[in-house]
């Protein structure tokens, strides 16, 4: 995983640790959409659906995987994670090959 992708998750955890002192923040923080603008993916609103761009491309999503079809040509790739808290949009990160890739569709 790509060290500021590791940080940002960690973040999360901070929030115990603050919220000694500052509880009434860390709540109404823990309830905001920017508390969920990181997620593992877990194919909510994406997963058993299909997406076909104009110029042919076809995106087929599963629970944890995106096939991606041009053509002939079919690859799959992990989804990873998901940025954004599906408020505005949602943008996923995919694994594959051990690259990281964020995907074109948000």
């Amino acid at each position: 995983m790509c060290g500021w992708l590791a940080a940002s998750y960690t973040a999360a955890a901070w929030g115990a640790d603050c919220a000694e002192c500052h509880g009434d923040k860390t709540r109404a923080q823990s309830r905001s959409f920017h508390a969920r603008a990181l997620q593992r993916y877990t194919g909510a609103g994406f997963a058993g659906k299909t997406l076909r761009e104009r110029g042919g491309t076809v995106y087929t999503y599963t629970q944890n995987r995106v096939a991606i079809t041009i053509g002939d040509e079919r690859r799959e790739a992990l989804i990873a994670w998901n940025f954004g808290a599906g408020r505005q949009s949602r943008t996923l990160l995919l694994r594959q090959n051990g690259q990281w890739t964020e995907h074109r569709i948000s």
